[in-house]
């Protein structure tokens, strides 16, 4: 998602990107890349989780388009393109993925709509087809920016039959509603359910087998469900895998890291017990003065009281 410069052209610049790459960012691409869960999306805003688009019918286009002038080329890149094409349809499709509210995607959308046009126009394209996006939104706070372009202009009446008018299409993800959500039919399911019920203890996941393992795995990290580390991962990916599964080893691995607390907060009272005795026995100081001497909280006072008259 950025406008850069071509280091093969003379006349090139090469301004910032406009958004740095995030870990999120850095795996949403690769899960949506599947043709499988790409058609899915589609599906679900265009024909309301009907199976219109077939992942056969897909074909991934190079998501960067050229941009040239006078004195310089350019190029914008956006996160998905793909091809729908069909024997009674032909169009291009654009995924963007959005971890945060960005009130720059409206007019990003339209450049990269516009800049995929362009493309046409540059390989004489005799019949032309029509481009959109689609924006995934994965934000904690419910999507508030504009949607339309007209949202973001003061237009007066008089020139609303001048200027056109531009609709972004997004997806706010954490706020499908259950119905919703079982139209999916992808892993995209999977993850819109973990995505929901991240803070619900009682949720146990799907039985439903997985399909794009290390994917969805690395989405679930990166959007802190899970915390596997790549060993743990290679070992849950070894064989059939659903989201219960991935959550039932979360479950343990949480259970096993508290045990390990637990075991080193004993072995601290414990060792706290035996100085407090060594100096009260040593020095003759009451309990109290030997306390005040280690510098141990009044909190923890009581226990390891309780402690010292069990080891009597």
């Amino acid at each position: 998602m950025s406008v850069r410069g071509n280091p093969r052209e003379p006349n090139t610049v090469l301004p910032p990107a406009i958004l740095p790459r995030t870990e999120k960012d850095a795996v949403l691409k690769p899960f949506f890349e599947n043709d499988d869960v790409f058609a899915d999306v589609a599906n679900f805003v265009l024909f309301h989780g009907k199976q219109v688009i077939r992942k056969k019918n897909l074909k991934t286009i190079h998501p960067v388009s050229l941009i040239h002038t006078e004195t310089k080329v350019s190029w914008l890149e956006r996160d998905i393109l793909k091809l729908w094409n069909t024997n009674t349809m032909i169009c291009m499709i654009g995924i963007e993925n959005q971890s945060d509210i960005d009130s720059t995607i409206l007019y990003r959308t339209m450049a990269y709509d516009g800049a995929n046009y362009l493309d046409q126009i540059r390989k004489e394209n005799r019949v032309f087809c029509p481009v959109f996006t689609i924006v995934l939104y994965f934000g904690k706070t419910p999507w508030n920016r504009p949607k339309t372009l007209y949202e973001t202009l003061r237009v007066p009446d008089e020139l609303k039959p001048f200027v056109n008018d531009w609709k972004m299409t997004v997806i706010d993800v954490l706020r499908i509603s259950d119905e919703e959500t079982r139209l999916f039919r992808s892993d995209f399911r999977v993850m819109v359910e973990s995505l929901k019920n991240k803070y619900n203890p009682d949720y146990k996941g799907s039985r439903k087998q997985v399909k794009h393992k290390g994917e969805l795995i690395d989405l679930m990290n990166a959007f802190g469900i899970t915390a596997f580390t790549d060993e743990e991962k290679a070992e849950l990916t070894e064989g059939p895998l659903t989201e219960r599964k991935i959550l039932s080893a979360k479950e343990r691995k949480t259970i096993f890291k508290s045990g390990k607390a637990e075991g080193k907060a004993e072995g601290r009272a414990e060792g706290k017990t035996e100085d407090l005795q060594i100096i009260m026995e040593t020095l003759k100081l009451p309990f109290a003065d030997a306390a005040q001497l280690l510098r141990i909280p009044e909190a923890e006072q009581e226990a390891i009281r309780k402690r010292i008259a069990l080891n009597a």
